[in-house]
């Protein structure tokens, strides 16, 4: 029986935006993401992070000095439209780079409750908890 390594809340991975469905640039830079879930099978739903302002991004007010943005929409699986895990593509950050509790609650409310995506991202959300894959 393999060893399943929980990947908690909160957590922040990095990766390249070509790894991210739809948001491929061209751009070789690396951008972080925050684990939002996991499931059973560790695939993980994550939320991209940017470092600038911008339409569709929330200030995180409370991580790095209020200097990283999160995305308003949750992504479930890579470029290649397999669940997200933690391999090359995503490699997990140390635990002292973590969002804290008060900004999961914030990141949570805004992309199920007040962003222009809320419906997209419960929806996709919901099909993530649901897939047994």
């Amino acid at each position: 029986m393999r060893k399943r390594k929980t990947v908690p809340k909160g957590r922040t991975l990095m990766t390249n935006d070509k790894y991210l469905p739809g948001a491929y640039t061209g751009s070789k830079k690396k951008r972080g993401a925050i684990v939002f879930d996991s499931n059973d099978n560790d695939e993980l739903a994550v939320v991209p992070m940017s470092s600038k302002p911008g339409s569709n991004r929330t200030r995180l007010k409370n991580y790095q000095d209020g200097k990283s943005y999160f995305k308003h929409y949750i992504e479930t699986v890579d470029n290649e439209g397999k669940p997200i895990k933690i391999n090359e593509k995503f490699s997990e950050n140390h635990k002292n780079m973590d969002v804290s509790k008060k900004d999961l609650s914030i990141i949570e409310d805004t992309l199920f409750n007040t962003c222009k995506q809320h419906q997209k991202n419960r929806k996709k959300y919901s099909e993530y908890k649901k897939s047994p894959r």
